[in-house]
């Protein structure tokens, strides 16, 4: 790509083939937006993309894109806005484990990502947990998580939009959720198993 001077790049719902991968992004510096929802692309996420450093929004949902996320995405400082949603990804761990350092991101969704049952993201550390400090929407729908609610969830004091519906999650709610001051959107619609709203809900 060399329109070097490109701020958005919105290709969405054009249905595109081929390797994402292939995609060199790295010339583009002065790119904030990428959106390319609903198209058929493959491969894993361009490494290249991390060489756009004034990014700050990232669509890439209804595509067919896998692997992991890697460390490298934690040069886009600026970054405040990823969708990953409908795509084939693995390690939901991982993914969290490293985007958690993230001090800029405000909205992310994994929806129906991860394909494959995962233990939901362990809890980091619980006592010291300082991660996702600026995240308000957090959407994990459809991702086959298993295992109870991660306790860390209760330590993300902007959150507003929790999602974790259609998973696989057993055990109580923490009753520390019903602590977080502006969370006001909270969905979780389980058809095979039983949850406990403890009192705080």
């Amino acid at each position: 790509m060399k329109c070097t001077n490109l701020i958005e790049l919105n290709l969405l719902g054009n249905q595109f083939q081929g390797d994402i991968s292939t995609l060199n992004f790295s010339k583009l510096s002065q790119l904030t937006r990428l959106d390319l929802l609903s198209n058929n692309l493959n491969g894993s996420m361009p490494i290249s993309l991390y060489s756009c450093k004034s990014l700050k929004a990232i669509r890439l949902g209804g595509n067919y894109i896998e692997g992991q996320i890697q460390p490298e995405i934690l040069s886009l400082k600026s970054l405040s806005f990823l969708s990953l949603s409908y795509n084939r990804l693995s390690n939901i761990t991982n993914a969290m484990n490293i985007l958690r350092h993230s001090k800029s991101l405000i909205f992310l969704s994994f929806a129906f990502s991860y394909v494959a049952d995962e233990e939901s993201p362990a809890d980091f550390g619980i006592a010291d947990f300082d991660g996702f400090q600026s995240l308000r929407v957090l959407d994990l729908s459809g991702c086959n998580l298993t295992g109870e609610m991660p306790a860390w969830l209760s330590k993300l004091k902007n959150l507003a939009v929790l999602h974790l519906y259609s998973n696989k999650i057993t055990g109580p709610v923490p009753s520390q959720l019903g602590t977080l001051p502006r969370l006001f959107i909270y969905i979780w619609v389980q058809t095979e198993l039983q949850v406990n709203f403890q009192s705080n809900f």
